[in-house]
């Protein structure tokens, strides 16, 4: 695959992904009208908490490795180590107030 359809390919799915998230932008406005209010502040909570998740996973260590122009096996288990301490992060930080919001639903 050349460089010129990798661009190409990339630039699909960024463009993709913003009108989703945009279209989850404006389905929020119609949920807004549609559901009581109980149930848009569980809806808009559960957002939140995805959204904090999307902003903690934008330090992508594997990207740093991509970009560096030599081989250092040292950094793969690193970056490893360093994406599973991430995801436990976000797991203590989210999990609990995700399981009272579950339980203690509408």
């Amino acid at each position: 695959m050349s460089i010129a359809k990798k661009a190409l390919t990339g630039v699909i799915w960024t463009s993709g992904v913003n009108y989703i998230t945009q279209g989850v932008e404006f389905s929020t406005v119609l949920l807004g009208r549609l559901l009581l209010e109980q149930q848009f502040g569980l809806f808009d909570v559960g957002k939140s908490i995805i959204e904090f998740i999307f902003i903690l996973s934008a330090f992508s260590f594997n990207m740093s490795i991509a970009q560096c122009h030599e081989e250092r096996p040292h950094l793969y288990s690193t970056a490893f180590v360093l994406n599973i301490a991430l995801c436990a992060a976000i797991l203590v930080i989210t999990g609990p107030g995700y399981l009272v919001i579950l339980c203690t639903g509408p």
